[in-house]
């Protein structure tokens, strides 16, 4: 019988310049095995000193870890820190000029931003959001007097007006007021005023409950041919998922509770009957294609190219489904 040789396996070994060992902050495996062992004999002590030469603390802490209620441990949790400062500004000093992010638009655009200029995009959102008066928790009534119905809605009427003054009617904890913002007028934030949505979970009666089962699903299934559409477009990259991210998205979504998970399900059963209803092989869509050539024609399709098309049809979504299921477990 013939054997079956890994390809996954990798043996060789790849040893660094002399030069990169020299400006590395560790220098070889020597010192790794060095701090390893350090670790190893007092690990809060060791990451303590850590948490104290390389963070920027607002409190310093007092504890370096808090093992009190097994299997939950807590590192740190009497310290306070600024991530933005401890990301971006202590590296002002020395590393202004250096390049902080590389991002590629869904265009193959890319974009390389320093710690300066991110510095100066960050100070400039936080100070927008500021000098709008907008907080946590705030609820966008209306935009130039139209009623917000959700999220999707609000993007569309404020991308309608780039560069332009809007009026934004706000609620706070049952108080209304006005603020006017103007979204930006050019890049990848064009038509956008940087805020984003705030979602809690509230409870309803049995009415408004069966109302929604009834007008959310279309949402789903119109949302998954928007996507499919833009993604045939080139306009956004593929993110497919087959069983073994279904499985780990579920179970993410059971860990958050009996909402999520329920949540999901029915996300789940509204994209699988939306995407059945696609016109393609092996689907429904694809057989109401040959009922619809049949009523136009007045005459049955070939049973037999008939079963082909579908066939072949069901043939490319399986290797679809094993090549997604091997990206995912590789």
């Amino acid at each position: 019988m013939a054997t079956l040789d890994s390809i996954l396996k990798e043996t060789r070994v790849f040893e660094p310049s002399e030069e990169f060992r020299r400006k590395a902050t560790i220098s070889g495996m020597d010192a790794y095995n060095r701090l390893c062992d350090q670790a190893n004999e007092h690990y809060a002590g060791f990451w303590g000193e850590l948490a104290r030469e390389r963070i920027s603390w607002k409190k310093m802490f007092t504890r370096v870890l808090d093992e009190s209620n097994p299997p939950f441990f807590k590192w740190f949790d009497d310290g306070e820190l600024n991530v933005s400062y401890n990301c971006i500004d202590r590296h002002l000093a020395q590393l202004a000029h250096k390049i902080a992010l590389i991002f590629e638009a869904d265009d193959g655009a890319v974009t390389r931003v320093t710690y300066a200029e991110l510095y100066r995009r960050v100070c400039q959102f936080a100070n927008g959001l500021k000098s709008l008066g907008v907080q946590k928790g705030d609820r966008i009534v209306s935009v130039n007097g139209e009623v917000i119905k959700d999220w999707e809605h609000l993007k569309k009427v404020v991308g309608a007006h780039p560069g332009e003054k809007i009026d934004i009617e706000v609620e706070r904890n049952g108080e209304r007021s006005h603020v006017f913002p103007m979204p930006m007028d050019n890049g990848e934030a064009k038509g956008k005023i940087m805020v984003g949505p705030y979602t809690t979970i509230q409870p309803v009666g049995v009415a408004e409950a069966a109302l929604l089962s009834v007008t959310e699903p279309p949402k789903v299934v119109y949302n998954l041919v928007k996507g499919l559409a833009r993604m045939i477009a080139g306009k956004e990259k593929p993110e497919l998922s087959g069983p073994v991210g279904i499985v780990k998205e579920t179970a993410s979504a059971a860990k958050s509770g009996a909402h999520q998970y329920l949540k999901l399900l029915g996300a789940l059963s509204a994209y699988l009957g939306g995407f059945n209803l696609l016109p393609l092989p092996a689907l429904d869509g694809g057989r109401l294609l040959f009922l619809l050539f049949e009523a136009a024609s007045r005459r049955r399709a070939d049973a037999k190219i008939e079963a082909k098309v579908h066939a072949i049809g069901l043939l490319m979504f399986l290797t679809l489904i094993a090549f997604v299921t091997y990206t995912e477990v590789r």
